[in-house]
């Protein structure tokens, strides 16, 4: 599934683009955040350069939820890195409000959980959601009868390529008229009796 979206995020038509983004943050609600940082992660980031400005708007739609999907901080300062260059190269000027209005939105989220954290204990690990543990889950469980699948699959085709090999290369018996499995009365074979008679 992932190459077949994937290649919306990378056609030309501008339609296509917007469309993939429709499906990625479908595939954020459905699927677990494992799954969409692992295939789509770093597909939509590259959009945010798109040349189409309603592309743009809407990668910059789902900057806060792209933080969501991970903890790294690697990945999260990649996506403040792209908003703080998307707003010093961008030239649309509502375009330029809706990325300030963004980071004025997002610090604030991130001021917040900061105070947040001081406050919790340093060595408790943050619990993980149920519902996405849930979803990995049967991610993982998916992906095992595909593989199984495709292992019979497999099976199936190499007897089915030995069965007809084998079967087409069966040496047929060489009868004559009489179906006596004798070898045929060939001219030569006569003479050479005819002689040994004599």
């Amino acid at each position: 599934m992932s190459i077949t979206v994937i290649g919306f995020a990378q056609g030309r038509s501008v339609h296509d683009r917007m469309l993939f983004l429709y499906m990625a943050k479908k595939i954020m609600e459905r699927f677990s955040r494992m799954y969409f940082r692992d295939h789509f992660f770093e597909d939509v980031l590259v959009l945010a350069n798109d040349p189409i400005i309603n592309v743009r708007r809407k990668v910059m739609e789902l900057m806060p939820e792209l933080k969501g999907v991970t903890e790294d901080p690697a990945l999260q300062q990649k996506v403040d890195a792209i908003l703080h260059k998307s707003r010093r190269s961008e030239v649309d000027r509502d375009m330029k409000g809706v990325i300030e209005e963004l980071l004025s939105k997002m610090n604030g989220k991130k001021d917040k959980d900061s105070k947040r954290s001081t406050k919790a204990a340093a060595a408790e690990p943050k619990p993980k959601d149920p519902d996405d543990e849930k979803k990995e889950l049967e991610e993982a469980f998916i992906e095992s009868l595909e593989i199984d699948v495709g292992k019979a699959v497999s099976k199936t085709t190499v007897k089915e390529k030995r069965k007809s090999f084998f079967g087409s290369t069966k040496r047929k018996s060489v009868t004559n008229e009489d179906g006596n499995g004798n070898l045929p009365s060939l001219p030569m074979f006569q003479k050479a009796a005819a002689a040994s008679n004599k």
